[in-house]
């Protein structure tokens, strides 16, 4: 599901080319870039890597600071340069498939793929849908030919569907302050263990789990959430869900419908199982996995165009996988409302 726009600090920095490996780099600290300590900083530079990640290359002086190996709570300041090497993981942006289903001078939208992580993070920083967009976008030879992608908002690893990215920081700009001041609308098909209600709205705090942040729990203190949803029929103990939050929140759709008693098919997280067989709905041979990913896709986003102004209908089809559990269970999909 959508996890809501990436924002920086440093936003406006001409990023290296994620398709490329970062082997050592050198940056200078900028006005209203000081002031914090050098592991902080490092996380900010490269939001792909932890803040542990570098406190321990610190630690192996892999990080220099004015040519002097820093503790890594030694603060920056205006001014100042930072080296770091950072060690590769193996990876090959060109296995990444785009499928691009719009495209112009300001942006690209793309029918994401499920199992494809959005941005580099972690361990996985050259086979991402950025990375993939960075090697057929990104010219560094020539500055103005060189065209830097930029995400918009984020798509879980196992969702499908709608991805929007920016081609001019004018463009992710705008498209941001569209999804903060809760403008875009957003259109899911989640298929759900169980049978929900006809159509409702789920309003339910959320907050990360202490010792997990990624994962997500309702509470009371949490931060607000609204998905509102409509039951669009099923069959063999699953149903279809339209799905359209208020709220962009980590993980909304997935915990909200799991809190309604009707969890996400085959979500590894908030879910019943990881994968769905044969067996399980009645189709032959009963062995083959027929869905091994949380069944939701981002069916259709509406946006306004950063240039023109004009409302902007994104619809991306559902994935095979999806489909084919969609005649399992006798649901014919028609167009967006």
């Amino acid at each position: 599901m959508i996890r809501g726009p990436m924002r920086s600090q440093f936003s406006e920095e001409i990023p290296h080319d994620f398709s490329k490996p970062v082997y050592s780099v050198e940056v200078e600290v900028r006005e209203g870039e000081g002031g914090i300590r050098i592991d902080r900083y490092l996380t900010s530079r490269f939001p792909w890597k932890s803040r542990q990640y570098f406190r321990n290359l610190v630690r192996k002086s892999e990080v220099s600071l004015n040519g002097k190996t820093p503790k890594p709570h030694s603060p920056v300041r205006p001014g100042d340069r930072v080296w770091v090497r950072i060690p590769e993981v193996p990876g090959d942006p060109r296995t990444v498939p785009l499928d691009i289903i719009y495209e112009d001078s300001e942006i690209v939208v793309l029918n994401k793929r499920a199992g494809y992580l959005v941005h580099p993070t972690g361990k996985t920083r050259l086979e991402t849908i950025l990375s993939a967009l960075h090697l057929r976008y990104r010219n560094e030879d020539d500055p103005a030919l060189d065209i830097v992608p930029r995400h918009c908002h984020r798509l879980d690893r196992g969702t499908s569907g709608v991805l929007i990215v920016a081609k001019t920081l004018s463009a992710r700009q705008h498209i941001q302050k569209q999804f903060e001041a809760r403008t875009v609308k957003k259109d899911y098909l989640a298929i759900v263990e169980g049978t929900p209600p006809d159509e409702g709205t789920i309003e339910i705090p959320l907050e990360g789990l202490p010792n997990r942040r990624t994962r997500m729990r309702p509470a009371e203190g949490g931060l607000p959430c609204l998905t509102r949803f409509r039951r669009l029929g099923g069959d063999k103990g699953l149903s279809l869900v339209s799905a359209h939050p208020e709220t962009g929140r980590q993980h909304q759709i997935r915990v909200h419908l799991a809190a309604l008693g009707t969890p996400i098919l085959c979500d590894p997280i908030y879910g019943h199982r990881s994968m769905l067989l044969g067996g399980d709905v009645g189709v032959e041979p009963a062995t083959e996995p027929l869905l091994s990913r949380q069944a939701l896709h981002c069916w259709r986003m509406r946006i306004t165009h950063p240039r023109t102004g004009e409302e902007l209908s994104l619809v991306a089809p559902p994935a095979p996988d999806l489909k084919r559990i969609l005649d399992v269970i006798g649901v014919e999909l028609g167009s967006p409302d």
